[in-house]
């Protein structure tokens, strides 16, 4: 009988997946630039990670929406794990500094369009008809464009000032504004810049309603005033102005993604707990928590549900309430045993119980399953729970296989987990000072 439900769950899952599906390639840049030049269609890399709770959502509730099969033809598509070895190449041409990240590349591989973070649907398709259209781009869009690609380079400076640019030549109404104001704050934020990125949230909020870019500038400005230093007169009314306009995005009823009204929850109860006001922090995280279980609840697959699951332990874990994760976690174990987010997450809650000797097993397993930059990360772990368990000398081993399985991965892998192994280096040789 468990078989025969393991094999149904499987085949009901690959036909909702494959109903759907784009013509995705995997970890192969040659022989998708190799295809571009021979269609004379641009390459579309979705840049993803296992763990990244934003990439699933945009797996499961965005790509596989039929309606961009009218874009299948149109792009050859290209999904790349960067925790895969065969990312060490891609890594190299192309800087990755968060997750999900969006190019557009044509055939000799320059980056033609980019965007950072989850998108909603109309935001990919809008994107995916400004690259695929052949059109001339008007005034403004071009401007927001080199803006874009500005910020993609790094040079958030110069990606204000296109930006800027681009909101000035606009012809009212231009559909592309709240976008524009958006970057202008992300801009801002990028340079540290956080007095002035904290006030141009709260200018531009305003004019952004309730849309995906409303929340994503109360979320940047909302972060940039909780950066400002306490002593920062401005910090406390600035703070106070965004977590309320933050509330109010979330308040209404709108079609903005729940992973990313997670992370507007997340953010409202860290500014809240800034400001002093403990209930309305665990009232805010409450909320999280309700939203993110009736969307669990809701989830036709295994694969669905588990694009709530990071944040579904981080809010049990920020309640006080780490046993509420134990059914769920052992329910993914059961449904994905190759996965190794699960005992990871299984491996901290245990921990968080108490219950190190239980944990150990959890983080082993997931350590085994792991590869990639996330390594440091499951050492790291093991090294907190050897310590829980007042084992010095295993604890120090954990940081020591943390080393070797450092020293092993490609150099671009190295530069994604260098914080991570620095950290554990300053934890091992703390022992020999005291």
């Amino acid at each position: 009988m468990k078989l025969a439900a393991a094999l149904a769950l499987a085949l009901a899952n690959a036909a909702i997946a494959n109903a759907n599906a784009l013509p995705w390639m995997e970890n192969d840049l040659d022989a998708a630039l190799a295809r571009s030049a021979a269609e004379h269609k641009p390459v579309f890399v979705d840049v993803w990670a296992p763990w990244c709770h934003a990439c699933l959502s945009m797996t499961e509730f965005v790509f596989a929406d039929k309606s961009l099969g009218a874009y299948a033809d149109k792009f050859v598509w290209l999904e790349m794990d960067t925790e895969t070895p065969k990312a060490a190449s891609f890594l190299a041409r192309f800087t990755v500094d968060g997750w999900p990240t969006y190019l557009v590349l044509d055939a000799k591989g320059a980056v033609q369009d980019r965007a950072l973070g989850s998108l909603s649907l109309p935001e990919l398709t809008a994107l995916l008809a400004r690259d695929s259209g052949g059109k001339a781009l008007s005034a403004q869009d071009g401007l927001l464009h080199e803006a874009v690609l500005a910020l993609a380079a790094g040079d958030a400076a110069g990606a204000e000032r296109k930006a800027m640019a681009s909101l000035a030549a606009a012809k009212e109404p231009w559909g592309r504004r709240a976008e524009a104001l958006d970057l202008v704050v992300n801009s801002l934020a990028k340079r540290d810049l956080n007095g002035e990125c904290a006030l141009g949230a709260e200018l531009v909020l305003p004019q952004l309603g309730r849309s995906d870019f409303a929340l994503d500038a109360a979320v940047t400005g909302a972060g940039c005033a909780m950066k400002l230093d306490g002593k920062d007169a401005r910090r406390g009314p600035r703070l106070t102005s965004l977590a309320a306009a933050l509330e109010g995005v979330l308040a209404e009823p709108t079609k903005l993604a729940v992973d990313d009204r997670s992370d507007g929850w997340a953010t409202l109860s860290e500014a809240r707990d800034a400001l002093g006001d403990k209930a309305g922090a665990r009232a805010a995280m409450a909320s999280r928590k309700a939203m993110l279980e009736k969307a669990a609840a809701a989830a036709k697959t295994p694969a669905a549900r588990d694009v709530f699951e990071a944040h579904r332990v981080d809010t049990y874990l920020e309640l006080g309430e780490p046993q509420a994760a134990l059914p769920m976690l052992t329910q993914s174990e059961k449904d994905a045993p190759d996965d190794y987010n699960h005992p990871a997450r299984m491996a901290l809650v245990l921990l968080k119980l108490g219950k190190a000797d239980a944990a150990l097993p959890e983080v082993e397993r997931a350590i085994k399953l792991c590869q990639g930059p996330r390594l440091l990360r499951y050492y790291t772990l093991k090294a907190d729970i050897e310590k829980a368990r007042g084992d010095q000398a295993a604890e120090a081993e954990a940081v020591r296989q943390a080393k070797a399985a450092f020293d092993a991965l490609p150099k671009e892998h190295q530069a994604l987990a260098k914080r991570a192994m620095e950290s554990l280096e300053k934890r091992l040789a703390a022992p020999a000072k005291s």
